[in-house]
């Protein structure tokens, strides 16, 4: 399940759980100094270099290995996964 911070929202959608999880510029410092990237929003990668990247993976034989191992998940999270 993706939990949201509040402990009881669960979302479905992995780009708004992501979101969801982001530092936020007024929360206090994780580390001893404040060092990039610090909430700069999401950057989501373009389709197309996901696609390529998805078709260098199918030709290295791991392909069915990340089939079986993401069989369990939502549709969104198994496109992701594989």
């Amino acid at each position: 399940k993706l939990i949201g911070r509040d402990g009881a929202t669960e979302f479905v959608n992995t780009n708004e759980y992501g979101e969801e999880w982001q530092v936020q510029p007024y929360e206090d410092m994780l580390f001893l100094e404040a060092r990039e990237p610090r909430f700069i929003g999401c950057k989501y990668p373009d389709k197309k270099a996901v696609a390529s990247a998805r078709k260098l993976r199918s030709t290295t034989g791991f392909n069915e290995l990340a089939k079986k191992a993401c069989q369990h998940l939502n549709a969104i999270d198994y496109a992701l996964c594989v």
